[in-house]
């Protein structure tokens, strides 16, 4: 897709839904791997749902939807649209919370490490001891 939605093209946008509804799945099921990995295919994927997502290249019946114009009709058509937009929103946070939740867990390693080194030279421990002081078994 070009990152806009026909609403004259009933079959494919329920084709997208689909796609996007296994995506959102596959994403919750933690298919998709991190997000901070270079490749990673949920990286790749952000860009293009955001374009789905944007709206202002929507195609109506007549054309180019203009403004509010698109959300008036109440259509099966715009309905399946709306849908694969709230789908969209659902897999960005996702993926949003995944990488907080990325980001949290490497700020706790570090205070981890960090208090453990500091308790370690408060009580002059070195070797083995302080390295299974904090049940960390590396």
């Amino acid at each position: 897709l070009s990152g806009c939605l026909d609403l004259s093209l009933l079959g494919l946008n329920k084709l997208v839904l689909v796609v996007v509804n296994m995506v959102s799945t596959l994403l919750k099921l933690g298919l998709f791997g991190g997000l901070n990995s270079p490749n990673s295919p949920i990286g790749e994927l952000v860009d293009m749902i955001i374009h789905l997502l944007d709206g202002r290249k929507d195609i109506g019946g007549s054309g180019v939807v203009a403004g509010s114009q698109r959300f008036e009709a109440k259509s099966q058509a715009n309905i399946v649209v709306m849908e694969i937009k709230a789908a969209i929103c659902n897999i960005l946070q996702h993926a949003f919370d995944m990488r907080v939740n990325g980001r949290l867990t490497m700020c706790f390693s570090t205070f981890e490490k960090t208090f453990e080194d500091q308790v370690a030279k408060t009580l002059n421990i070195t070797g083995p001891e302080h390295e299974g002081m904090m049940g960390s078994e590396s």
